[in-house]
């Protein structure tokens, strides 16, 4: 089945067109190709209004679902879930692998970055200082060394 794009003025099949309840056949009448840059030249002609508008609409919908871009990040960083980040925690007791300090509001998920194994959680300073140490461990015991050589 064929229809006429409105935009373009091209006869097209059916699969060429999004399809949309509101019109007798189920079917927009304009492709989705032409759609696409419509929507994008009306975005661009109102980005001051528009702009705020997506902002507070983004707003909304990290008040309505907080957890959806926790999870959406870890998913796509890490490979797991913020539920299985928070089983993670609940099984280190809620504190730094390294420091022991209360990681219950903020646990970094500290990952081999050739491998992408996760390891365990972290505070962010004790993160930070695998990194700045190149996740090396002959870093680490240099450091060591020195902090020994300087100790009063």
């Amino acid at each position: 089945m064929y229809k006429y794009c409105k935009q373009c003025k091209l006869d097209l099949k059916y699969s060429f067109f999004y399809k949309n309840k509101g019109h007798s056949d189920g079917i927009d009448t304009i492709r989705k190709s032409c759609s696409k840059t419509q929507h994008k030249n009306s975005y661009q002609n109102n980005i001051e209004i528009e702009k705020p508008k997506r902002k507070e609409r983004n707003k909304m919908n990290r008040y309505k679902n907080p957890n959806y871009i926790k999870n959406h990040h870890l998913k796509d960083r890490y490979g797991i879930t913020l539920e299985q980040k928070n089983d993670i925690l609940t099984r280190q007791n809620y504190k730094c692998a390294i420091c022991k300090i209360d990681i219950s509001s903020r646990a970094c998920v500290n990952h081999d970055h050739t491998t992408g194994v996760i390891r365990e959680l972290l505070c962010d300073q004790c993160n930070t200082a695998i990194g700045a140490f190149k996740e090396k461990v002959d870093n680490l015991a240099n450091a060591i060394k020195y902090l020994d050589k300087w100790k009063q």
